[in-house]
């Protein structure tokens, strides 16, 4: 990040982490963007679905994309866009607060109730 200039892809940058540590990778992220010394920074593009990195007060509802399979094909939305997400924000909660449960698989409660035969 410190000397690239284009773009940078982290996916799940929280896995095998520790929660203390995972929290802390946006405000990393901001400071290495803010101290570069070059005018044209790298663009972070980060897969996650961690609580602890989207619950950060430094990440606006305008940064981060929801994609969700459809049975088109992929959708993507800006969460800031999204009406059932949107009253949530702007409440005061967290985009974790607010995205995580609406990202839950459908009928995942469903998964207790498998019956498993060895």
């Amino acid at each position: 990040m410190l000397d690239n200039n284009g773009v940078i892809l982290l996916e799940e940058p929280e896995i095998n982490l520790h929660s203390a540590i995972i929290s802390q990778i946006p405000e990393l992220i901001s400071k290495i963007q803010r101290s570069k010394k070059s005018k044209s920074g790298s663009q972070v593009l980060m897969t996650t679905h961690s609580y602890d990195i989207l619950s950060s007060s430094g990440i606006s509802s305008d940064e981060v994309l929801l994609l969700k399979n459809t049975p088109e094909g992929t959708t993507i939305q800006k969460v800031s866009d999204i009406a059932d997400i949107k009253p949530i924000v702007d409440a005061g909660l967290s985009i974790a607060d607010a995205v995580i449960p609406y990202t839950k698989p459908e009928e995942i409660e469903k998964i207790s109730q498998l019956n498993i035969s060895l």
